[in-house]
């Protein structure tokens, strides 16, 4: 590629000479011969030229379709990676605008910036050459003129990057604002809000016209500021060679190469000043990029390995944490990597954070000394208030987060033990809000388009209740669901995720708010089918249901983010004034809802519960 720059520009350089002879040929030899000599040199010369264009042409695409994608592939993968700290602070549609507008910039930048600068310099090169060849005033014109125009381009290109990048920046955020405003306008129009949102709207659309604007004015003066001095370029280059034509020191022809040498450099300086805005906006958009893959990513802690999980049994041990260190340690996502750097693993697997690392003095923990044993295949229910730390603990032991104190074991072996994705790959998470591919019904369940496994997809959707649903579809398992096709309820949603980890059949499943899109008898039977077709799973579920407590065989009271009782049902109701507290304040909630008037008989085998609709 950079061999058809050279040659398209040295060929294209030629131009201005030869027509110059052409000229002289016919006004002082008036030779045929010479003038037809000239003539099919410059036709061979355009042809050539036209050639090295198109090959530079066809492999710029060629570039462009392949080298964008890797950049946008790289950016995806890396995000796939970032903590879940980084997730909590950053704009959903700003990450899609640096991932599908930014990185087309690199090329861009590529583009403008070093084949274009450097096809335009190696022209400016040998125009300046011929002019100083021809004539030493001439050169000189344009030699002096160069350096006025570099820092006229440069002291404009360093204030229009800055304003490019506060251009994309704002764009970002109204993007990011108009994105989270979609997902819930039914929410605003029912609230009477569309005023609010509009005004919104404008304020954020306001700041980017603002800075459009700022940018338009300085880009205008660049424009004019080159021309002015192009201009006067011009008028002295015309000037010095009429002197010279008079004096006989320079032919016609030379007079004509020489005006459309200048005229190149002058069109190349104005080239050059109109599209700084272009190249600033690139550097800007490069700069963004750059910055997203400097988001901090999750990280195997050494000596991590693939370790199966064999039994299932969980260990807290005194876990302390707590969200407000965490952002705080985040500071600015635009200025550096996030999270903690120096992190201890001491011999016993217990990993001990600096909580000054984390900006964490002072903060609020979530969870406070945290222990709990849990068996190989138990069920156990997470119950208390919001804002306990039920779903943390989810987290933690996911390791989206990493404990301030404590530890965690899984088959009594350090969590810090495990490998990433040898964890993630044994345990099986199903939450209140579950995203779906854009596949097939099957592929959404296996995550694939294997057929043999049919008869196995059938009989799980027939125990969540979903059988009846997929058969009425033309398609059947080949239906196309996801964004942008068949839409799907929040029910159906969490069906076809919970689907999802029972064909898994993992050592370890996580159900945090799982069925709260369902209603209490469908989520009694799911439930049901679960725990039947997952005996040997460790199971552990948060939800605001007591239908769903109560499935479980052993509920965890928390309090203050510790343990505050555990037992059976029956047990609690007695000895925990909080469980009983919000065991009754769900009972009340549901009548007043007219969802069941129920009761309960929990199983002598404290392996679950039924709720019996009376």
């Amino acid at each position: 590629m950079l061999l058809s720059v050279l040659f398209g520009t040295v060929s294209g350089a030629a131009f201005p000479y030869v027509t110059g002879k052409i000229v002289d040929e016919i006004f002082y030899k008036q030779q045929m011969k010479g003038f037809l000599l000239y003539f099919f040199l410059y036709a061979g010369l355009y042809f050539l030229n036209q050639c090295g264009h198109g090959v530079l042409n066809y492999l710029w695409a060629h570039l462009k379709a392949s080298y964008v994608v890797d950049i946008r592939k790289h950016c995806f993968k890396h995000l796939l990676q970032l903590k879940a700290v980084v997730w909590a602070n950053i704009k959903s549609g700003d990450v899609m605008k640096r991932i599908m507008d930014d990185t087309e910039c690199f090329l861009e930048f590529i583009h403008r910036s070093l084949f274009y600068v450097l096809a335009n310099f190696l022209q400016l090169a040998i125009a300046i050459g011929y002019l100083l060849y021809t004539n030493r005033l001439l050169g000189l014109a344009a030699i002096v003129l160069t350096p006025v125009m570099a820092w006229s381009i440069r002291h404009f290109a360093a204030k229009l990057k800055e304003r490019q990048r506060n251009i994309r920046k704002q764009k970002g955020l109204a993007e990011a604002w108009i994105l989270e405003m979609m997902t819930g306008i039914s929410q605003w129009k029912l609230l009477n809000a569309q005023n609010k949102v509009k005004s919104d709207y404008e304020n954020k659309t306001g700041k980017v016209i603002g800075e459009e604007i700022a940018a338009g004015y300085q880009e205008l003066a660049s424009v004019n500021v080159n021309e002015a001095l192009t201009l006067l370029g011009q008028l002295c280059i015309y000037c010095i060679a009429a002197f010279c034509i008079v004096r006989n020191t320079i032919t016609v022809g030379q007079f004509v190469a020489c005006a459309s040498y200048f005229a190149t450099c002058a069109s190349y300086y104005n080239a050059l000043g109109k599209k700084i805005t272009d190249i600033a906006g690139n550097l800007a958009g490069i700069g963004r990029v750059e910055e997203l893959l400097e988001w901090e990513t999750e990280e195997d802690f050494p000596g991590a390995e693939d370790i199966e999980i064999r039994k299932g049994s969980i260990c807290f041990k005194e876990v302390s944490f707590g969200y407000d260190g965490q952002a705080a340690g985040m500071q600015s996502i635009e200025k550096q990597g996030t999270g903690v750097q120096n992190v201890e693993k001491q011999g016993t697997g217990v990993r001990n954070v600096d909580r000054q690392e984390y900006g964490a003095v002072g903060t609020e923990y979530v969870l406070r000394k945290f222990s709990l044993n849990i068996e190989p295949g138990e069920k156990v229910a997470f119950v208390g208030r919001s804002g306990e730390g039920k779903s943390t603990l989810l987290q933690l032991l996911c390791r989206f987060y990493a404990p301030w104190e404590g530890e965690i074991r899984v088959d009594d072996v350090p969590l810090t033990e495990y490998t990433l994705a040898g964890l993630r790959r044994q345990i099986a998470v199903v939450q209140q809000e579950n995203g779906l591919f854009h596949g097939s019904l099957r592929e959404n369940i296996i995550l694939s388009e294997d057929r043999r496994q049919d008869a196995l997809i059938w009989e799980i959707l027939e125990g969540l209740k979903l059988k009846e649903m997929a058969e009425q579809w033309p398609e059947g398992l080949d239906t196309v669901i996801g964004s942008g096709s068949r839409e799907m309820s929040g029910g159906q949603k969490q069906r076809i995720a919970i689907a999802r980890c029972i064909f898994r059949k993992p050592k370890i499943l996580l159900l945090d708010e799982a069925t709260s899109a369902l209603d209490e008898a469908t989520e009694k039977e799911v439930n049901a089918f679960v725990y039947d077709r997952l005996p040997d799973t460790t199971i552990l579920s948060v939800a605001h249901r007591f239908s769903t407590v109560l499935a479980a065989g052993k509920a965890v009271v928390m309090e203050q983010g510790r343990v505050a009782a555990v037992g059976e049902h029956d047990c609690l109701m007695g000895e925990n004034e909080l469980y009983k507290s919000l065991y009754e304040e769900y009972r009340q909630a549901a009548a007043a809802h007219g969802e069941c008037g129920w009761r309960h008989d929990w199983k002598s085998d404290g392996k679950g519960a039924e709720s019996l609709y009376g």
